[in-house]
């Protein structure tokens, strides 16, 4: 009953979250995907790790971990290091013009500079085709996860915690 509890008040608090947030935030299209383009840097450290800490950083990674050893180590430090340089080299300027043109998406961006539909609608469909799956894992794995922790059903576990997404979302 303990584990019910906690995480019943968990998803409870995650909602008030999200609902207190709500009341606060504005609704125009940077606020929604881009916090307003003044996240400061200890909210978009934050929010960028939270971006990493996902099913597959915990299942996928730590099982792939178990299989190949040591010799995984060098690719989950090739990964965080490459999102590093890359921030450092291209993020400012990236940064720069979409605030000044006003840019929202890495597509908008793309398509607009290189005055290019077919580039825009490209790295659109390539973003959702590859994204799609990540996503996706996200309930999926809370679905075996709270199977397993709390014989919760599966497919119960997965809906529950999709619904909160979509709510929360």
């Amino acid at each position: 009953m303990e584990k019910y509890a906690a995480l019943v008040s968990y998803f409870l608090i995650i909602l008030g979250v999200g609902l207190l947030s709500k009341r606060y935030a504005q609704q125009t299209a940077d606020d929604f995907f881009l916090g307003g383009r003044n996240l400061g840097p200890i909210l978009l450290f934050s929010t960028m790790a939270a971006t990493n800490f996902s099913a597959f950083t915990i299942f996928g990674f730590s099982g792939a971990g178990y299989r190949a050893g040591y010799a995984f180590y060098p690719i989950m430090a090739f990964g965080t290091g490459f999102m590093a340089v890359s921030f450092s080299f291209i993020g400012k300027k990236v940064y720069e013009l979409g605030k000044e043109k006003g840019f929202i998406s890495p597509a908008e961006l793309v398509g607009k500079h290189y005055q290019s539909r077919f580039l825009q609608i490209l790295i659109f469909l390539v973003m959702v085709i590859f994204t799609l799956p990540y996503i996706a894992i996200q309930p999926i794995s809370a679905g075996y996860t709270l199977e397993s922790l709390l014989g919760i059903p599966y497919f119960w576990g997965g809906t529950l915690v999709m619904g909160i997404i979509v709510f929360y979302v």
